[in-house]
C-alpha cells in the first residue's frame, strides 16, 4: 500500500478532532468582548480609592484615587475619596508595547494563521498592519492580563521597507474599534533584517546603496524643495530629490501618486515617522545618519548594542528616540553578539529618550518582565516605567495612553503590588474608559481543568 504524506494541516486537523471527541475546548474561541453585544457606550462612572496610585511622572500616593466620569478621567490623586475601596492594590497606568506582532497570527508553524508580511518585493511602503489585524486574536486577552494595553504593532522584517506600523488598544470587536493611530509609521530595516524579498538586497553594502537610492528618487514638488521641508523639524535642509535635472519641477501632486509612492513622499516630509530597525552598533550609527542626513522624523528601534555607541548618540544624535527590546535578546548571532542586560541602564545615563518593546507576539505578556531585568540590571523602576508608558506615548504620538491625568480617557489596571513582578495578578482592566473582561483562553484552560474528571 502506498504510505500517505501527512501534512502540518493533516497533523493539526486531526487533533483538533481529537480534542473535540474527548470534549476539550478548541482553540480559536472569540477573546470575551468578541462573543456578545459591545459594553456600554459611554464608558465607566465610578470612583476607586485607598489605593497605591503609580504615576509615571515619578510619584507613588499611597491612599489615592481616580474619579471617572463617562470613562474621563475627572479627578487623580490623593483627595480622592469613597466608592470602592481598593485596600491599597496598586493602580497604574496601562502599559504600552512600543513593538509587537500581537493580532497579526496565531500559529507560528501554520501559515494559513500568520498575516505579519508578505512574500513579495523588498519594498512595500504600501504595505499596513492594519488590513491583517485581529481585534479577536486569543493572544490580545492574554497579553493584556500583563498590564499591556497599548501595543504598536509592526510588519514582519526580512525587507528593505516591510510595511506601515500602527498602534491599537487592546480591545475593541472591530478593528475600527481597536484602532489609535494608522499609520504611526513606515518600518525600515538595516541589516540582516533588511536583506530579503524578491530582487531585495543580500548584503549590508546593498541594504545602504538600495535605501539611498531610494530616498533620493523620492519625487518631492518644488514648494516642498523650496521651503527646505521644515516640517521634518530637524533644522538643516534635506537633500534635493529627483535626479539632478528639474525633474522635481514636474513631481506629480499627492492626489496622483499611488499609496507607495505617497507613503515614501510623506516619509521625506517628515509627516510619517521612519522606524529604523537597527541591533549592530554600527548599524545603529549608520540608522542615525540615515535619520539626519534625509532630516527624517525617525525612531531607531532594537538597538540590541547601543551601549557600545551611547557616547556617539549622545553627541551627535540625542534628539533621536530610541526603542530597546527585547531586553534579553542574547548574544545567539552576529547582529546581537554584545547584547546586553544593560544596555536600557547605559542609554539613560547618555541622556537619551527611549522605550521599551517586546517585539514578540505570543510572549508580548512578558514585556513588564523584561522591564524587571533591565531594573535588576541597573536600571531605575521609576525609569523602567516611564519606558512603558509616557515614552512610546510621546514617540508615536499616543496623548490618551500611558498616563493618568484628568480629561483622558481611562485606560489602567489594578493589580496586588509591583506590576514589573510576575507573581502579583492584574485585578481590573480599564481600556478607553470601559472595563474589560479579565479572561483569556488560558484563564478558561484552568477553569475547565481545576478539577480532572
Amino acid at each position: 500500500m502506498p504510505t500517505e504524506r501527512w501534512s502540518r494541516r493533516t497533523l493539526l486537523g486531526t487533533g483538533l478532532a481529537g480534542l473535540g471527541a474527548f470534549g476539550l475546548p478548541r482553540p480559536g474561541r472569540a477573546s470575551p468582548e468578541c462573543e456578545g453585544p459591545r459594553p456600554q457606550e459611554l464608558g465607566l462612572t465610578t470612583t476607586l480609592s485607598n489605593a497605591t496610585l503609580v504615576l509615571p511622572t515619578g510619584q507613588v500616593i499611597e491612599g489615592g484615587g481616580i474619579r471617572l466620569k463617562d470613562g474621563i478621567i475627572e479627578e487623580v490623586g490623593g483627595s480622592v475619596k469613597g466608592g470602592q475601596d481598593l485596600g491599597g492594590r496598586w493602580l497604574v497606568p496601562g502599559f504600552i508595547d512600543a513593538g509587537s506582532q500581537v493580532g497579526l497570527w496565531e500559529v507560528g508553524m501554520e501559515g494559513d494563521s500568520r498575516d505579519d508580511g508578505e512574500g513579495l518585493g523588498s519594498v512595500l511602503p504600501d504595505l499596513r498592519v492594519v488590513d491583517g489585524y485581529n481585534p479577536c486574536s486569543e493572544v490580545i486577552p492574554v497579553t493584556r492580563l500583563s498590564g499591556i494595553l497599548t501595543t504598536v504593532v509592526l510588519p514582519s522584517g526580512g525587507k528593505l521597507v516591510s510595511g506601515q506600523a500602527a498602534a491599537f488598544r487592546l480591545t475593541g470587536r472591530t478593528v475600527e474599534e481597536a484602532l489609535l493611530r494608522a499609520p504611526v509609521g513606515l518600518c525600515i530595516n538595516l541589516g540582516r533584517a533588511g536583506q530579503g524579498g524578491d530582487g531585495g538586497p543580500r548584503s549590508r553594502l546593498g541594504v545602504g546603496l538600495e535605501l539611498r537610492k531610494l530616498l533620493d528618487g523620492v519625487e518631492l514638488p518644488e514648494e516642498d524643495a523650496g521651503a527646505g521641508l521644515q516640517l521634518g523639524g530637524r533644522g538643516k535642509r534635506r537633500r534635493d530629490s529627483g535626479h539632478g535635472d528639474g525633474s522635481k519641477d514636474q513631481a506629480k501632486p499627492d492626489d496622483e501618486l499611488s499609496p507607495g509612492d505617497l507613503a515614501l513622499r510623506r516619509l521625506r516630509r517628515g509627516e510619517l515617522k521612519a522606524l529604523v530597525q537597527a541591533e549592530r552598533a554600527d548599524d545603529i550609527l549608520r540608522a542615525a545618519e540615515l535619520i539626519r542626513d534625509y532630516e527624517l522624523d525617525g525612531v531607531i528601534m532594537g538597538a540590541a548594542e547601543a551601549h557600545l555607541v551611547t557616547r556617539e548618540l549622545r553627541e551627535r544624535y540625542s534628539d533621536i528616540p530610541l526603542v530597546l527590546g527585547p531586553v534579553t535578546v542574547q548574544p545567539s548571532s552576529f547582529e546581537t553578539l554584545h547584547a546586553s542586560y544593560g544596555n536600557a541602564r547605559a542609554v539613560l545615563d547618555a541622556g537619551l529618550q527611549f522605550s521599551l518593546r517586546s517585539s514578540a507576539n505570543h510572549f508580548a505578556r512578558g514585556l513588564p518582565t523584561d522591564a524587571a531585568v533591565a531594573v535588576a540590571h541597573g536600571l531605575p523602576w521609576f525609569a523602567a516605567l516611564r519606558a512603558l508608558t509616557l515614552n512610546p506615548a510621546a514617540t508615536f504620538g499616543l496623548p490618551e495612553v500611558g498616563r493618568l491625568d484628568e480629561g483622558v480617557r481611562a485606560s489602567f489596571f489594578v493589580t496586588e503590588g509591583d506590576p514589573l513582578q510576575p507573581r502579583h495578578a492584574v485585578h481590573r482592566l480599564v481600556i478607553g474608559g470601559r472595563d474589560v473582561p479579565l479572561e483569556s483562553y488560558q484563564t478558561r484552560l484552568f477553569e475547565e481543568f481545576r478539577e480532572l474528571r
